[in-house]
């Protein structure tokens, strides 16, 4: 039992790892809901006497079975924890056990395809333990059986729950667990004086100094000091004899050596290993067990200490490999380490150092040391120094008993005896260890009683499993079925999927003929279990679901674990769910958690006030309102709004709720949060102006102070040139007065100087004139000159103006103006020039689809062009080549391998004229319908990926306006060549809200319409309106990335949503203007948020 210990501490012999604690330490710190029933509580349920379902960090990613891959025959299955994805899982059984008592729970163990890309530096695998708690084995994670032992000590229960596991608390790992032989023990000790002792001798240790240097030091005075010789390990040997012969003499009979143990651990050097051929043990074999570890060379370190002495530190890794399996064999109460250092450091640093831990002695003997201390053979009491380390670990554990009765080892002259000679070291130990010292003083006799252990009461378990858990392997249910019902619902498994290792597809729920529901009672709460039988797919396959149904008065706001209490568990779990570790939350919990401004959705908000709850005792649910001004939702307009907003803005470690970033919102409602907010609110306070504050537009006053003067341009030059100035956002609006919407440039600084001079007007929207590069109305040579100019980097301006007038090759038209592909070149100014000369009319256009290297015909040249450009995209294609290449998926998409595809087919006659239909099916637009296609659509339609608008209709191939199950089928039906897609839909053109169909055999015209509104106000499509539709708006216009259409979001905007949240008509399409109308009809400002009303 005591050498579980050994491994974490024999190494250095002065650091300690527990393994073994008792199951109410484990309680105590548990993060879970322990199972573990106290003395006189109810008997475990049925299910809990057969191994089940334990814990799921992740509950989709996880398979339990049985295997016939096993420790041995009996029994002639193992049980199998199988994470597909990274997890942490288990199974738990519920054991009879005695109160106060000592168990031993083992298994064998072994690994299969392991991985842990989440935590690569924490311990994780298989191990076993007590259910839902921090006590737990050794970790495996290696291929091949390997003994898992943990051990315990019962208080008051009679009953304690343990666990097969997968994972590691605070880490997760992929693969196979497999468990065999598992068997509880109980524990009994008994006391006795008879010691085992353990030697070990180190043949070689390398030294590597402070530098990382190996081997710095090899020899002093012409010995070598870090190799053991024959006559080292024969002088070890016999003095390990007289030990074990002198002990219990000296002790009186209070001690006595049952057994020594001698291993010799050789050099990995060959040469240095064969310097101890042919040992010979005769002077000390019978009485001492001698043999031999696998070679090695243990790795030391130096490490100069606070008092200048060099001290070597041994590499633990290293000696722990080497002894551990030596202490599987046998308990042992003392082991010594044998090294082969000198004093070569020049101060004598004593002959070892000791330790005790747990009723365990540990030292460490240097057996070449200085020749003035030199233990020679010929000594009558060479062992002295053995003696002496050994009784420093017996004077610690004495202190520990009765400190007042004993003596320091080392106070000898105290107490009359000097170092004269050998025989008075042995008078000392003598009256040391008999406590025959002044006063009766020594070493307390108990320390000379050590523990042995013996196993009672085996239960060799016979692995039964709840076959419900258990028994199927290889098939789970995903999609996102509904799992959590209010009484009175009724079952809704739609969207629902199974899939796993055993299945070759993902199988809907629809297409599972014999799914048994008939556990399930909508009329009353508790958990059922919904099983799918998959016998056609795979004989004995079968998939389960867990459901719950709870009544409406099951809410208690906090509890986001739903064990029926609020505490720090809970904000623990939130706080996860929020960053992302894939916690799983039921619906009840989730509602459970929605306590900040019940129905706006989880956020950190509801975490924050979890927690105020538990440190301050708030109320829960907090219910807000709107107070413009009030950040810190106090309910009050003071400095310590401003004073809180300001460090927000200033990025310092604040945060403020949704409530507070709406009141905040006080400058022109829905712009934003600004320091125009900030200055608003501190205008407030001092009684200068309202809240909210809505500005009015005055083209050229970009101070807002309600005139346009010099003061104007001067302010928009500086924020220009990027002077620490501010303009407000009513003030940016102000200023863009040169063609209002393009943006603020130095055109706005000339246009307002022009107006404050006379010369212009406010704003000043010009006309397009091509060529007309300066804006002067007239194209001459002053405009071949400033554009070329322009394009030499010379140090001139064109207005905005100006530059779309000098893109006379191949205009952007209003569908490109943001084409990232045209620009201005030296093909503007040749031809502005040859318009100037009467050669040629502008614009000029080569527009040609398919045209890529805009030389006027299609021809194959194009295709490979386009195909060297998708491979490398430094290879050169013009603006309008990339124009002219976009043939396929028209007009919007990028370029792919079906652009190149459809040209060739326009060259070789397939196709009749260019840009080409598109492939219904084709969503990765490949030129081809395959499974990745089929991936696209299915991602789609079980929500974890949205298509966009246009690929919509590409992947509805059977033309009904809708994306769902039918359309996956008929897409695999397609590759799997049971029907052709050309038997429904052959080719789809697009244009504005139309798109044609074409059959094989006749042509037929389908409208398709844009989506109705569902609900007005509806943003998140949830069926209802509240302030998580104004949330999701501001989201998705702030972070469109995240939370805008096809984002990465969880639950991001959908298309259907955007024609809900339109609810402000003054501006088509989403704006801060229909949150804010969302928030009024919430305030009950308005009536109705049907625009007709």
């Amino acid at each position: 039992m005591k050498n579980k210990l050994f491994a974490k501490t024999i190494a250095a012999t002065m650091s300690v790892a527990m393994i073994c604690g008792s199951i109410s330490e484990s309680v105590r710190y548990n993060p879970f809901i322990p199972n573990v029933k106290a003395a006189g509580s109810d008997t475990a349920s049925d299910k809990n006497d057969n191994w089940h379902i334990g814990y799921r960090y992740r509950s989709k990613d996880v398979l339990y079975y049985k295997d016939d891959n096993v420790y041995n025959r009996e029994p002639d299955f193992s049980l199998v924890i199988e994470n597909t994805k990274s997890n942490d899982s288990s199974i738990e059984k519920t054991f009879k056990v005695e109160p106060y008592t000592k168990y031993r729970f083992s298994a064998m163990v072994s690994y299969s395809g392991y991985s842990d890309l989440e935590n690569p530096n924490k311990k994780t695998g298989a191990s076993i333990g007590i259910a839902r708690s921090y006590s737990h084995s050794n970790y495996v994670n290696t291929d091949g059986w390997t003994k898992a032992e943990f051990e315990f000590e019962t208080k008051g229960e009679n009953e304690v729950t343990l666990c097969l596991r997968n994972g590691a608390y605070g880490g997760c790992c992929k693969g196979k667990a497999y468990f065999s032989n598992i068997c509880l023990e109980q524990i009994e000790t008994e006391k006795t004086n008879k010691w085992n002792i353990l030697a070990v001798a180190f043949q070689q240790v390398d030294v590597k100094d402070l530098k990382g240097k190996e081997n710095i030091i090899r020899k002093k005075d012409g010995v070598d000091t870090q190799c053991l010789t024959k006559d080292d390990i024969d002088l070890i040997g016999i003095n390990l004899k007289k030990l074990k012969c002198e002990l219990p003499e000296m002790s009186d009979g209070l001690w006595d050596i049952d057994s020594v143990d001698y291993c010799l651990v050789k050099s990995s050097d060959s040469q240095i290993a064969d310097e101890l051929k042919d040992l010979d043990t005769a002077a000390y074999k019978d009485e001492i067990n001698f043999f031999e570890a696998s070679d090695t060379a243990v790795l030391t370190d130096l490490r100069i200490r606070d008092d200048g002495v060099i001290q070597i530190d041994p590499h633990t890794n290293e000696i722990e490999a080497i002894i551990e399996p030596i202490l599987k064999n046998k308990e042992y109460d003392h082991i010594i380490f044998f090294s082969p250092f000198r004093d070569w450091t020049g101060g004598v640093m004593g002959t070892g150092g000791t330790f005790y831990c747990d009723g365990t002695n540990f030292c460490q003997i240097p057996c070449k040391i200085p020749k003035d201390y030199e233990l020679e053979k010929e000594r009558s009491f060479s062992q002295s120094g053995y003696v002496h380390e050994l009784l420093h670990g017996m004077e610690t554990r004495s202190k520990s008993i009765d400190p007042e009765k004993t003596a320091n080892l080392h106070d000898n002259a105290i107490y009359g005896y000097e170092k004269a000679g050998p025989n008075e070291w042995k008078e000392w130990y003598t009256a040391y260890m008999r406590s025959d010292l002044t006063g009766g003083r020594g070493i307390a006799p108990a320390v000379y009683l050590t523990e042995r252990t013996k196993y009672i009461n085996v239960v060799s378990d016979d692995m039964t499993v709840n076959e419900d858990d258990i028994k199927y392997k290889g098939a789970v249910f995903s999609g996102k079925p509904k799992t959590l019902y209010l009484a009175g619902e009724e079952l809704d498994l739609s969207g629902a999927v199974i899939s796993g290792t055993d299945l070759d597809k993902a199988i809907p729920i629809e297409k599972i003929d014999t799914l048994n529901t008939s556990d399930f009672d909508n009329k009353k709460p508790g958990v059922y279990t919904i099983y799918a039988d998959l016998s056609s797919y795979k004989t004995g396959l079968k998939a389960s679901l867990d459901v719950q149904v709870v009544n409406e008065g099951d809410l208690i706001y906090g509890d986001a674990d739903c064990n029926g209490i609020v505490d720090m568990e809970d904000f623990v779990l939130l706080n996860k769910y929020l960053k992302g570790n894939e916690v799983d939350l039921s619906v009840l919990a989730k509602r459970n958690a929605d306590v900040y401004n019940p129905g706006s959705g989880i956020t950190e908000d509801d975490a924050e006030a979890i927690s105020k709850f538990l440190s301050y005792g708030e109320k829960l649910p907090v219910t807000t309102t709107l107070k413009y001004g009030d950040v810190n939702c106090d309910n009050i307009v003071d400095t310590e709004d401003v004073t809180f907003l300001e460090s927000y803005l200033n990025g310092g470690n604040v945060r403020i709720s949704a409530q507070g970033r709406i009141n905040a919102d006080v400058y022109n409602l829905g712009s934003g949060i600004t320091e125009d907010d900030l200055d608003t609110i501190n205008n407030y306070i001092s009684g200068k102006t309202n809240l909210p504050l809505m500005t009015e537009l005055l083209y050229g006053d970009v101070n807002c102070d309600g005139a346009v003067d010099s003061k104007d341009p001067m302010l928009l030059q500086s924020y220009i040139d990027g002077d620490n100035v501010r303009i407000s956002a009513q003030g940016r609006i102000n200023a863009d007065v040169y063609n209002p919407g393009s943006g603020i440039t130095e055109d706005d600084v000339d246009t307002i100087n022009k107006y404050i001079s006379g010369k212009a007007n406010l704003p000043l929207v010009t006309e397009l004139l091509y060529g007309d590069v300066n804006c002067d109305g007239v194209v001459d040579m002053e405009d071949d000159v400033l554009l070329q100019s322009y394009i030499d980097g010379d140090n001139v301006r064109i207005s905005a103006q100006g530059k779309i007038n000098a893109d006379v090759f191949n205009p952007r038209t209003e569908a490109d103006i943001h084409n990232p592909y045209s620009y201005l070149d030296e093909n503007d100014v040749i031809n502005i020039r040859e318009y100037i000369s009467g050669n040629t009319v502008l614009p000029v256009e080569t527009k040609k689809p398919g045209d890529v290297n805009c030389d006027g015909t299609v021809d194959t040249k194009d295709s490979a062009l386009l195909r060297a450009y998708l491979k490398d995209k430094l290879t050169r294609i013009s603006a309008q080549g990339i124009l002219n290449a976009n043939v396929y998926l028209t007009p919007d998409s990028d370029l792919s391998k079906g652009d190149a595809e459809y040209i060739d087919k326009y060259i070789s006659g397939e196709v009749a004229s260019l840009p080409a239909g598109v492939i219904l099916g084709d969503v990765d637009a490949s030129g081809k319908v395959d499974m990745d296609d089929y991936n696209m659509v299915h991602d789609h339609i079980v929500g974890s990926k949205t298509l966009s608008n246009k690929l919509e209709k590409v992947a509805d191939v059977n033309g009904d306006g809708l994306i769902d199950s039918k359309d996956d089928e008929m897409i695999l039906d397609h590759i799997n060549g049971k029907k052709p897609l050309d038997e429904y839909l052959t080719t789809i053109t697009t244009t504005a809200n139309t798109t044609t169909t074409t059959k094989t055999s006749s042509t037929t015209a389908t409208t398709v319409s844009k989506p109705s509104v569902t609900k007005e106000g509806d943003t998140n499509c949830d069926g209802k309106v509240d302030l998580a539709d104004a949330i999701l708006i501001m989201q998705s216009l702030a972070n469109p990335n995240k939370y805008g259409i096809g984002g990465t979001a969880d639950k991001p905007l959908t298309y259907q949503g955007k024609i809900n949240g339109d609810v402000d008509k003054s501006t088509e399409g989403l704006t801060a203007n229909d949150a804010l109308r969302i928030q009024e009809y919430l305030l009950h400002k308005v009536k109705s948020l049907d625009p007709r009303e």
